[in-house]
């Protein structure tokens, strides 16, 4: 499922998809939109660094966030 969301925050929260900790080096989850907003594919699953490369979903939220973009 795709969702909307401008500079990295989902509901006011900021999701993995966006992290730099988030394995996803081409950025293929993210499409940028007019306007200065993003999609994400909220389904996609990748390891994340700072979570001893555990498997988290591209919407999940978590402390140890650092923005990518």
């Amino acid at each position: 499922m795709k969702r909307k969301v401008y500079k990295g925050s989902y509901n006011g929260k900021h999701v993995c998809a966006f992290c730099k900790n988030w394995w996803d080096p081409t950025n293929s989850v993210i499409v940028p939109l007019q306007g200065g907003a993003y999609e994400f594919e909220t389904n996609e699953q990748r390891e994340c660094s700072k979570r001893n490369n555990l498997k988290t979903r591209a919407n999940f939220v978590c402390n140890k966030y650092e923005p990518k973009m």
